[in-house]
């Protein structure tokens, strides 16, 4: 089974094994670049964190959904910028 988070934007993907091998994982974007890598001496299960509640009232997720495209951008552009620093 190939773990995909819960928005859908990540792919993990990993070599899991009880036994000293070429144990680790690798995360890639949905548009299939290798983003991480890590390799482990033993790795026995990999799994998502569960997705928090929004902290948002109903009102403003429902304006952010309307206007999806827009938050999109934002969030994008404020995610790269972050990675730049």
């Amino acid at each position: 089974m190939t773990p995909v988070c819960a928005p859908g934007r990540y792919v993990a993907t990993s070599v899991t094994s009880v036994h000293q091998m070429e144990n680790g994982y690798k995360v890639w974007s949905f548009h299939g670049r290798l983003l991480h890598e890590s390799s482990k001496d033993r790795l026995f299960q990999l799994s998502w964190r569960p997705r928090l509640p929004s902290l948002l009232p109903p009102e403003r997720e429902a304006e952010i959904l309307k206007n999806l495209k827009q938050f999109t951008k934002r969030s994008v552009r404020c995610a790269f910028l972050s990675l730049c620093v």
